[in-house]
């Protein structure tokens, strides 16, 4: 009984030693699993760092081109509300321009009338008081239907009231055109950093789509890196685990070991058992027959396990000798292939094994140090890429420094060339410009208005103070050289009266009480010679001084206070103050 005992114990031992080698071969073919795919995640937090930089270049690149689209919204309004400021313009300066020609119509007939009151007090004989002649051979005719000068004051009224309606919207489309002007390039200077280079009518189509693959692109790398935080976890999890799986290892081959020596234990008491039992057999056999019976019972038992035992080697014996027969075909089959073959140096393979050996530990330090390496250029690799982000951000700060170097200096490829000077100065022209207008408008009756040119003829040479000038009844822009001498003296004067007006509201307590214009009326018609006296008279009533030099003989009836110089025939001149 204790031997079947001991023989069941040992047969369940061995069980348990095959199951826990199994389980152990299950876990370490796990394990060597799990290494193997956390190594495939080794840089895995690399990744996740780079993927994090592409979405935040991608989304800094999203916001410059939303503000640009805004930009664009708010350029497509201001053109509107252009265009909208200039159909008043145009309708209120053809207004001007009838009113005008009604005006100058009936200053005529006025004038006509004036001449005829005149020439009904005129006497043969008698000086005429505008010629001085005493004979007057057709004299001015009285009408019936001639303006009254109340009638002529309140068309002038209405006349100057559009004329300053008509040079206020003027101002005011000009103002408006300088900020599209000036959000058209700002549009086409943030986009060349964003698009390619494409015409402006097709910026805004351009922005929106690149706008939506922008946003697909951020969609798109925020997927990956949900999938590699995703991976990072599991890395995190695998870490934990191996540590885990192979405690399970060491713990199954130390409870396998266990079992191993109480199996060698049991075996040495089964071994004992099997001595006592057949020493108290021989002691007593057929001592009784109840051990006789026994014994009988005992032996036959043995007989049929002797009987199975030897069928069981008959067997393998069969089993074997066929494996044998079929051995030794093969090994004729060799033998016969081989009977013309060299005969081996087994001291020749084993010293090639020994240089294999060798061979192979040399690998295995090439390896190490290899491996040794690869960790090196590993951490080389990110400190080469930390330096290569810090060269990034310095190469984005000198760009921008660059093309505002390039901006401030104008040597923008491309562009006009403005340097910083000049932007400055451009400012306070585009203010005395302005002023300048009010009286040149006056002078030309509403038609020309100056402006200073937005590009140069060409980006070679520095710009940005050049002058053109409108002509509202054509509707055309030119340049201020195409103006006749007149037109060119109502330009300057208009600009000197402007420069005067700036100086005194920028420069605090300077101001210009006197002003000498010289020469110059000789070129204006009478029309123009009239709005420009209209002006200097102006000035006057300001309590300003100006002083006209000229040979103009028109001027003599225009100006009450006169300093006129004569030469004399026999050497110098004579001067007479008239007041």
């Amino acid at each position: 009984e204790i031997l079947v005992k001991s023989e069941n114990e040992k047969i369940e031992n061995i069980k348990v030693i095959e199951d826990k080698t199994s389980n152990m071969k299950i876990l370490e073919e796990e394990t060597k699993k799990l290494i193997t795919e956390i190594d495939k995640m080794k840089n895995i937090e690399l990744d996740k760092e780079k993927l994090a930089n592409k979405i935040k270049i991608a989304k800094e690149k999203y916001q410059k081109l939303e503000e640009v689209s805004i930009t664009i919204g708010e350029y497509d309004n201001l053109l509107l509300e252009y265009g909208s400021v200039q159909k008043k313009y145009l309708d209120l300066s053809a207004k001007n321009k009838e009113m005008q020609e009604q005006y100058n119509g009936m200053y005529t007939a006025f004038l006509d009338e004036q001449a005829g009151i005149l020439a009904k007090e005129l006497v043969e004989g008698k000086d005429c008081p505008v010629c001085g002649s005493r004979e007057h051979p057709n004299p001015a005719i009285l009408t019936d239907n001639a303006p009254s000068e109340q009638d002529l004051d309140l068309l002038k009224e209405k006349y100057e009231k559009v004329q300053t309606e008509t040079i206020a919207l003027s101002q005011e489309a000009g103002k408006l055109k300088g900020q599209v002007d000036a959000l058209k390039k700002d549009i086409i200077k943030n986009s060349k950093v964003l698009i390619q280079e494409v015409e402006f009518s097709q910026i805004s189509v351009e922005v929106i789509k690149l706008q939506l693959d922008t946003k697909n692109i951020i969609s798109n790398f925020t997927d990956e890196l949900k999938v590699i935080e995703e991976k990072i976890k599991r890395k995190e999890l695998l870490e934990d685990l191996i540590p885990k799986k192979q405690k399970e290892i060491d713990n199954l081959s130390k409870e396998r070991v266990e079992i191993d020596k109480a199996l060698v234990k049991l075996e040495g008491e089964i071994l004992s058992v099997r001595e006592t039992i057949t020493s108290l057999t021989k002691a007593l056999e057929h001592g009784s027959k109840e051990k006789a019976v026994e014994f009988i019972n005992d032996m036959v038992q043995k007989k049929d396990k002797l009987q199975s035992d030897f069928d069981q080697a008959q067997k393998n014996y069969f089993d074997t000798k066929s494996v044998i027969d079929d051995l030794n075909g093969k090994i004729k089959e060799l033998t016969e292939q081989t009977k013309d073959s060299e005969t081996i140096d087994i001291e020749m393979l084993k010293q090639q094994q020994a240089g294999l050996k060798e061979k192979k530990e040399n690998i295995g330090k090439a390896i190490s140090r290899v491996n040794s390496r690869l960790d090196t250029n590993a951490n080389i690799i990110g400190k080469l890429i930390e330096q290569n982000d810090k060269i990034t951000k310095v190469e984005l700060e000198w760009t921008w420094v660059k093309a505002l170097s390039d901006t401030a200096n104008g040597t923008v490829s491309g562009k006009e060339k403005i340097m910083l000077e000049t932007y400055v100065q451009m400012n306070y022209f585009d203010r005395v410009i302005a002023r300048a207008n009010t009286r040149f408008m006056v002078m030309s009756g509403g038609q020309y208005e100056l402006i200073r040119r937005d590009e140069s003829i060409n980006n070679r040479s520095q710009s940005g103070l050049e002058l053109d000038v409108i002509d509202h009844y054509n509707g055309s822009e030119r340049s201020v050289k195409t103006l006749s001498g007149g037109e060119s003296f109502q330009a300057s004067l208009s600009l000197a009266l402007g420069l005067s007006d700036e100086i005194q509201s920028s420069a605090g307590g300077i101001k210009l009480d006197t002003m000498f214009v010289d020469e110059g009326f000789g070129t204006l018609d009478e029309e123009s010679l009239q709005q420009a006296m209209k002006v200097l008279a102006s000035l006057v009533e300001g309590d300003k001084l100006v002083g006209i030099i000229s040979h103009v003989a028109e001027l003599k009836g225009k100006i009450d206070k006169q300093i006129l110089v004569k030469k004399e025939k026999t050497g110098g001149s004579v001067v007479d103050i008239i007041i």
